[in-house]
């Protein structure tokens, strides 16, 4: 269920970072599909998962100008409800709603003094991920304390793997999710600072593991896996063409 929500939020939001939104009977069977399985409480599925879920979710009916609707109202008073402790799911809160508060506080904290970058939870080993998602939450926030932004930001590009891909920890194999996230976070930086070339090899990585299918990821393609590519694909503005020479028809 989880994997299944996941992509329809990816796939409407893919939708809306085309060149032009138009009203689609995907995107009316993706909502639907959203407002059906959502609970009474404003929550999705389950357990841990429903943060998540949640959380994207959220991003998407902003996206659809949704923001107006029960179903949005319910969605925010219950994350809003819920208490959070990993650096994941404080970024992804911030980034949703917009604001910092004590998420915001809680979130610097865990800041490793030493590395500057991220890691889970507060002491823990810090890795590409969780450095990633709290970028990405500064910068909706706008964050101020550019000494903080450029260290972590550093962090990530001395971690790039010689084929331009990134792994979740510094050393480990590249691969088509974390190198897709770290892509997508470094174009919302990339009017400030000079990303080009990374992004380029970043992009570089991710179009050299499409797969026969049409698909992205370690094969087999996966839908998860697939959608953060193309969002990666499309931000990172690098011209996208297939060994060819053919452009890709994403739709």
């Amino acid at each position: 269920m989880r994997r299944r929500i996941v992509f329809v939020t990816l796939f409407i939001q893919l939708i809306l970072t085309s060149i032009v939104f138009a009203e689609t009977a995907q995107i009316t069977n993706g909502l639907n599909y959203l407002t059906s399985t959502q609970n009474t409480d404003g929550s999705w599925t389950s357990g841990e998962e429903s943060i998540s879920a949640a959380e994207e979710i959220i991003k998407t009916l902003s996206l659809l100008n949704q923001t107006s609707t029960s179903g949005y109202a319910l969605a925010l008073s219950w994350l809003q409800s819920q208490s959070l402790e990993t650096t994941n799911h404080l970024a992804d809160r911030i980034f949703v709603l917009g604001s910092a508060g004590t998420d915001g506080d809680l979130l610097i904290s865990y800041l490793d003094d030493l590395v500057r970058a991220w890691g889970g939870y507060n002491d823990y080993i810090v890795n590409n991920l969780d450095t990633t998602h709290a970028l990405q939450a500064l910068k909706k926030i706008n964050y101020t304390d550019q000494a903080v932004i450029q260290a972590a930001i550093s962090y990530l590009l001395t971690n790039q793997n010689s084929d331009g891909g990134w792994g979740f920890e510094a050393g480990e194999n590249s691969n088509v999710f974390m190198t897709a996230t770290v892509v997508t976070a470094l174009t919302q930086f990339d009017t400030l600072y000079d990303f080009q070339t990374p992004i380029n090899n970043g992009a570089a990585f991710l179009m050299g593991k499409q797969n026969t299918d049409g698909g992205f990821g370690s094969s087999p393609s996966t839908a998860y896996e697939t959608g953060l590519a193309m969002e990666a694909l499309i931000a990172s503005g690098v011209n996208i063409s297939a060994k060819s020479g053919t452009p890709y028809q994403f739709f």
